[in-house]
């Protein structure tokens, strides 16, 4: 747990972006950055950008050297694929 802010930032911790209750769904989910997609997957900002990338994770970059934009419900899609693909518990 961070003592700064009291959330807790665990792997599979819930994590800290919730929507608001109000507000329309969005198909793609919530834009996440590099450091978000870490926490999600329990890693790195250095191993999704070396490792994930390459296997496929999606994102969008709007320029060449601009920042990583990631959507919750991607990358949600991409870890179940992954799952069933190396025999994971959606098999």
């Amino acid at each position: 747990m961070n003592a700064s802010d009291g959330r807790n930032h665990e792997p599979g911790a819930e994590m800290p972006f919730a929507r608001p209750a109000n507000s329309e769904p969005h198909l793609l989910g919530d834009a996440l950055t590099i450091e978000e997609v870490a926490l999600l997957l329990g890693c790195s900002p250095w191993t999704v950008r070396q490792r994930y990338l390459r296997q496929g994770l999606p994102y969008l970059q709007a320029r060449p050297r601009g920042k990583l934009v990631f959507f919750r419900e991607q990358v949600i899609a991409w870890i179940e694929k992954r799952q069933r693909q190396k025999g994971g518990i959606y098999r």
